[in-house]
C-alpha cells in the first residue's frame, strides 16, 4: 500500500487520451485543470448547436486542428468530444487495479 500520493505538474500516471481521424493518431497524455476554463468558454455555443465550438472543444482537448474538426460529419464532431470527455473526466478505468480505490476484483451485485 502507498505511504503517500505523489502528483506531478508535468506528467501523470494515466494512459493517454487517444482518436483516430483519417489515419492520423491524435493522443494526450496530460490535461492540465486550467485546460477547462478554456473549454468552457466554448460550452455554452457548443450546447447551442455551433460545430465550430466543438471543433475549438476538440482542438483544445486533444489537439484535432479545427480545420479538421470541422470536416467532420457533425455526428462525428460530437462523437469525438463526449468521448475525449469521457475519457478525461471518468478516469477511473483508466488506472491499473493497482492504483483504483477498489480490490480489483469485479463488483458483486445483489439481485434487487
Amino acid at each position: 500500500m502507498k505511504e503517500m500520493l505523489k502528483l506531478s505538474t508535468k506528467t501523470t500516471k494515466f494512459e493517454p487520451v487517444k482518436i483516430e481521424i483519417n489515419g492520423e493518431i491524435y493522443s494526450r497524455n496530460f490535461f492540465p485543470a486550467d485546460m477547462t476554463q478554456e473549454l468552457m468558454k466554448h460550452e455554452k455555443a457548443a450546447t447551442e448547436g455551433d460545430m465550430i465550438a466543438f471543433a475549438t472543444q476538440l482542438q483544445i482537448m486533444i489537439g484535432v486542428p479545427i480545420k479538421i474538426g470541422q470536416k467532420l460529419d457533425i455526428r462525428d464532431l460530437q462523437d469525438a468530444v463526449a468521448y475525449v470527455s469521457n475519457q478525461i473526466f471518468n478516469t477511473e478505468k483508466d488506472l491499473p487495479a493497482e492504483e483504483k480505490n477498489v480490490s480489483g476484483s469485479e463488483p458483486k451485485t445483489t439481485p434487487g
